[in-house]
């Protein structure tokens, strides 16, 4: 018998862990989030000189979900006190296309602020564009590392970023002008940054240093998809305008406030929106406006025609730790990937009050939750039928991700010909539901999730090429330590369901134990996405990405390969020193027999970004001259210390 155990799943930020190791500390995060129905907004007050008001109580704010007032259940200023123990995510974006002295003088400034704000729980990360996204720091806690980042950064004398060419990868726009299609490249390399921290819990901000860029009617949908990413995956932008900065000399800087006051001290030119009807507005006070609007449209501010970037950075390091943390249980359900608008009110006269202007709700774990679909399902989990689907595998390695707390990843194969799709107003659809259970020896379910994946296409020849492959499926979900059977049920039409099942072993892990995570094996790799430069951080949809060496590795459902091909493994050590590693690869009969394949003592590179004990770690499975047949893949882990942690798993090789 299966039973449900006092076990509860929540999502943070796209990654999903344990409630028990979730809960926020009061004087914590800062990020706007779906948490077990809490919704968190970090809210910043001035006074009338500008001056940051860290006086306020509770009961001096009101906080509004689509133009209706929420109780407010939580309540925290964010000092900078050393105690503080929730992360703060820095990236210094460099528009390379801003003309060279102002651009070096944006550095100097940038590595004056580097010094005043890199430290414990501080990292950051250095980044620029050019035609296209390079990463050139990724997240360090190092100032010296990052300076010598900022101090290298790249520039032409160009007048701006969309003067540039359109970046690699990216299709040009049928119809755009070459400012059009430029400037969305432009949005699009901000938008994959944003994406790719959407996982990650804390407060994130993107420092973007530009002269901006010229704005239209043609671009006003991406400005505001790209605020929308930005909002969706909680990092707020603040721009640092270059337009008028000189190689020397001192001025007054702006910051602008929302965006119907952040072009108070602009001189000249129009005002107006994120863009203008027709032609661009290539004016210097156009492209500001563009900065403006995603500063406040991301609850950041602008930074404005300023000879003294020095006190401009300060003022952006100061908001970092000058925030409140207003949380509250929306009365609405939970609508997985809707958005909301977001208002915060103060009740003390005189006091401006800044925060993002919306969330958006994270996909829940249990999608199926109460249906008849789920019922069903649940329902064959332990029932004695026999599955209609057969010929399906699943894989389950998992990743150590906090102390006794491990993702799992979960590669679900389903045979070609398995989705079922009919025809509805033109298009050819097909769902598959998909429950999956974790439970204990005893019975205690410890672990779960249900899903529901929908396919749309246009055309029957569409609906053919897909049905003639075999389905991956992926998920990942949250568990602690535990010896536990997880099965898995899925079905794609009525009277049709699959069942598959694997061990799962986890063991209890502290952060101070060297270690080696379950092994994942992999069929198919591909770059990191390209203009992502190299990011850590990285999540795709609901999952976190299995990236090594800049290559992104997808775990295949299955265990059988062909003997002439390529197989990959991805696995993660865990290295408390971070001194050098070695992994030993080999290949032995089934069961642990002898060796059959010795692949050798292959050194690993130690990443220099701090923070974490994580290395990421990716291996090639090619040995064509072995007989067929099933055999046991040992992976040995071991560092200067000669400590070793062992992982094994079985592969077949197929002629």
């Amino acid at each position: 018998m299966i039973r449900s155990g006092a076990f509860r799943l929540c999502v943070v930020g796209g990654l999903l862990i344990p409630a028990a190791y979730s809960q926020e500390p009061n004087t914590g995060s800062s990020v706007i989030r779906s948490e077990s129905r809490l919704v968190l907004v970090d809210t910043v007050v001035t006074d009338k000189k500008g001056n940051y008001d860290r006086s306020l109580t509770q009961k001096d704010f009101r906080v509004f979900e689509d133009n209706k007032e929420q109780v407010i259940t939580s309540f925290s200023l964010e000092s900078g006190s050393e105690e503080q123990s929730r992360k703060h995510y820095t990236i210094l974006f460099f528009d390379d296309a801003t003309a060279g002295p102002a651009q070096a003088y944006a550095r100097q400034a940038a590595a004056q602020f580097i010094d005043s704000n890199a430290g414990p729980n501080r990292p950051m990360a250095i980044a620029e564009f050019m035609s296209e996204l390079r990463v050139t720091q990724n997240f360090t806690e190092d100032a010296d590392k990052l300076k010598q980042a900022v101090a290298g950064v790249r520039f032409s004398g160009g007048s701006g970023a969309a003067t540039q060419a359109p970046a690699r990868g990216r299709g040009r726009d049928a119809g755009a002008s070459p400012d059009t299609y430029a400037t969305r490249n432009f949005l699009r390399a901000l938008q994959d940054v944003a994406q790719n921290l959407a996982g990650t819990p804390g407060r994130k901000t993107l420092v973007l240093i530009s002269r901006g860029f010229p704005s239209s009617q043609d671009t006003l949908a991406d400005i505001n998809n790209t605020i929308a990413v930005f909002n969706r995956a909680n990092v707020g932008i603040y721009t640092v305008g270059s337009s008028q900065i000189q190689a020397s000399g001192h001025g007054q800087d702006e910051v602008g406030g929302d965006a119907s006051s952040s072009g108070g001290g602009q001189r000249g030119g129009r005002r107006g929106g994120s863009g203008a009807a027709g032609a661009f507005d290539m004016s210097e006070t156009g492209a500001q406006q563009a900065l403006n609007t995603l500063a406040s449209g991301t609850g950041g501010f602008a930074i404005q025609n300023s000879n003294d970037l020095f006190s401009g950075f300060e003022k952006i390091g100061k908001e970092q730790d000058s925030y409140y943390m207003l949380g509250y249980t929306p009365a609405k359900d939970l609508q997985p990937g809707a958005c909301h608008t977001l208002k915060v009110k103060i009740d003390k006269s005189g006091d401006s009050v800044r925060a993002r202007p919306s969330y958006c709700e994270a996909r829940p774990l249990d999608v199926l939750s109460g249906t008849t679909a789920e019922r069903d399902l649940e329902a064959h989990m332990t029932a004695n039928a026999s599955p209609t689907i057969t010929g399906a595998s699943m894989t389950v390695p998992f990743f150590y991700t906090a102390a006794n707390t491990a993702r799992v990843h979960v590669a679900l194969e389903v045979p070609a010909g398995t989705m079922e799709f009919v025809k509805e107003k033109g298009k050819f659809r097909a769902a598959m539901n998909v429950v999956g259970m974790a439970w204990l020896p005893d019975g205690t379910v410890r672990g779960r999730f249900s899903d529901s994946v929908k396919l749309s296409f246009d055309d029957k020849k569409e609906v053919d090429a897909f049905r003639a492959r075999p389905f991956l499926y992926e998920k990942q979900f949250p568990i602690g330590p535990g010896k536990y059977n997880f099965r898995l049920v899925f079905s794609s039409a009525a009277k049709q369901f699959g069942r598959v099942e694997a061990p799962l072993n986890i063991e209890p892990w502290e952060p101070k134990e060297f270690a080696l995570s379950g092994l994942a094996l992999v069929r198919s790799v591909h770059q990191a996405k390209e203009s992502l430069g190299g990011l850590d951080v990285e999540v795709v949809d609901d999952r976190a990405a299995l990236v090594a060496n800049g290559v992104e590795m997808t775990p295949t459902g299955s265990n059988h390969f062909r003997r002439s091909e390529k197989a990959y493994i991805y696995a993660e050590i865990y290295e408390p020193a971070m001194t050098a590693i070695g992994v030993h690869m080999e290949l032995l009969e089934a069961g642990g027999g002898k060796v059959v394949r010795d692949f050798g003592l292959t050194r690993v590179r130690v990443p220099e970004v701090t923070g974490t004990q994580s290395v990421p770690v990716g291996l090639i499975l090619n040995a064509p001259e072995v007989a067929a047949g099933t055999y046991t893949l040992r992976i040995t882990a071991m560092d200067a210390a000669n400590r070793q942690a062992v992982r094994t798993v079985d592969v077949v090789l197929e002629n």
